[in-house]
């Protein structure tokens, strides 16, 4: 979800795959909250309105979504208001839409909070309350029939000074993050949510992978076999290239 001028290339991978396969019923957003949240998920029923349309909320899969979890995916609703990892993908959502000629495809939008005390204490997440009925929930709603595009909205490392690192980042640090994240990114080639926890908390989330949450929610719910890195780039984040995050896309088939 970086600014669309750093990372309108990788945007563009992701949806090239969407709008070379067939058109589904809806599109699961999966995006990374940045402010704390009360539950580890939160949706909205609002409607996303950008330059390019309107996308409406699939209203029925959302309740339904809602009435197989125990807490209130509702409750924080208003963390929706601040946020841009789901907004932007609408944006590329709804070029492609228009750019098949398709009719509109609903959203479900979906923010997913810190994994960090599971990092702590080495558990994994799929054993919490929230985050096993929330995945149980999904999986059982994606096989109930239809088609849904699922999509998780998230960075990678952020490294350097602008993030709290001691040094500034360098052109071999940038070599040995590139490393750890294409390691990291094996795990969601294979699809291995537990693969890519245990990657995570063995480095103690070190190079602030922000879209850990929303990555690890969608492996655990997709019935997808395989994922193939499309695109791997990063940005430096000021003129003193003192920091800089990195992101690819990836399409699970």
């Amino acid at each position: 979800h970086l600014d669309i001028r750093a990372g309108g290339r990788c945007f563009a991978w992701a949806y090239r795959a969407l709008a070379e396969s067939p058109k589904a019923d809806r599109c699961v957003i999966l995006g990374t909250a940045h402010s704390d949240t009360r539950h580890t998920y939160v949706a909205t029923t609002k409607d996303f309105a950008t330059p390019l349309g309107t996308s409406p909320v699939d209203g029925d899969f959302l309740h339904a979504l809602g009435a197989r979890c125990s807490f209130d995916l509702l409750s924080d609703e208003l963390a929706h208001r601040a946020e841009h990892s789901i907004e932007l993908q609408v944006v590329f959502l709804q070029y492609v839409i228009g750019l098949m000629g398709w009719e509109q495809v609903p959203i479900v939008p979906i923010l997913c909070g810190s994994f960090h005390r599971w990092i702590a204490d080495g558990t994994d997440p799929i054993e919490s309350t929230e985050v096993g009925e929330f995945v149980t929930a999904l999986r059982d709603l994606l096989e109930q029939g239809g088609r849904t595009w699922l999509v998780a909205s998230g960075d990678l490392a952020h490294v350097g000074l602008r993030y709290g690192d001691a040094d500034a980042a360098s052109a071999p640090i940038l070599h040995l993050v590139e490393s750890r994240d294409r390691e990291m990114l094996s795990f969601v080639q294979a699809v291995d949510a537990a693969g890519l926890f245990r990657f995570i908390q063995r480095e103690r989330d070190e190079r602030r992978v922000c879209g850990f949450p929303c990555i690890y929610t969608l492996l655990a719910s997709t019935d997808a076999e395989r994922g193939e890195i499309l695109r791997y780039e990063h940005a430096w984040m000021d003129e003193a290239c003192s920091s800089f995050v990195t992101f690819a896309s990836l399409a699970l088939r």
